[in-house]
């Protein structure tokens, strides 16, 4: 279970862009240079199922071209630790920590225009994953955010006005929407908890609605519908965002 991503229908990424039963997700601190002899340094994730790769066999640079995803790697520039919203431990030994890629800090790289790839370290992509590299970095955690402004995360790592969590219903839905919640937090002083509910229940309710009268073929509306909530919300400095979990 890997991969990284703060609004539930927008962009989370785990490791390789699916936030479902990943395996084990490892993150590499890389500094790629392309064909044009630019450096890029940052993080790059993998899910896998096997053991973690040593390398021994073939370099960094192959093996980035044999997992490159349709022939092109993500680079995150840098990954930010989230103060808000709070989290909880979930009956774990271990507080989660939520994390973010500011959009602006998403490189998309042609695994062909990739001259070197150097290896500068590797770690689990979750804070509460024991650390064993023969079983695996068994992932059972958050997804990062991808979906985020600099400015976003900015206002995030101060105490908001409001916040608001909320689910899809435990039912036959489930399936449908997949494993995760919304986070949906207020910067407004005119913008409370009742309001934030209020925005959540409306949600909620279009999106089932859409989805009983057109389970699969409803994606493409919810999403629509996302994309124009989080945007409005946006202007009245309310921040709406997807946490994916690893089920």
């Amino acid at each position: 279970m890997i991969c990284l991503i703060l609004t539930l229908f927008s962009s989370s990424s785990f490791c390789l862009d699916n936030p479902e039963d990943l395996g084990s997700c490892i993150r590499y601190q890389v500094t790629i240079t392309t064909s044009e002899n630019e450096i890029i340094e940052g993080i790059f994730q993998h899910a896998t199922y096997f053991p973690i790769f040593k390398f021994s066999e073939i370099g960094f640079k192959e093996f980035i071209d044999s997992v490159a995803y349709n022939d092109t790697i993500t680079i995150y520039r840098k990954v930010h630790q989230l103060t808000y919203p709070n989290n909880d431990n979930r009956g774990l030994n271990c507080v989660p920590v939520l994390y973010a890629i500011a959009q602006e800090d998403i490189v998309k790289i042609p695994s062909s225009n990739i001259l070197k790839a150097d290896l500068k370290g590797y770690e689990p992509c979750d804070n509460c994953t024991s650390n064993n590299e023969k079983a695996g970095f068994d992932f059972n955690g958050r997804s990062t955010i991808t979906e985020l402004t600099s400015e976003e995360i900015k206002l995030l790592q101060q105490n908001p006005e409001a916040s608001y969590q909320f689910w899809y219903p435990d039912s036959e839905e489930e399936p449908i929407f997949g494993y995760g919640s919304y986070q949906i937090l207020s910067y407004n002083k005119k913008i409370g908890i009742n309001s934030l509910k209020e925005i959540a229940n409306t949600l909620v309710k279009a999106d089932i609605e859409d989805a009983r009268l057109d389970a699969y073929n409803s994606y493409a509306g919810r999403q629509k519908r996302y994309k124009e909530l989080k945007e409005n919300l946006r202007r009245k400095n309310v921040i709406l965002f997807t946490v994916h979990e690893a089920p």
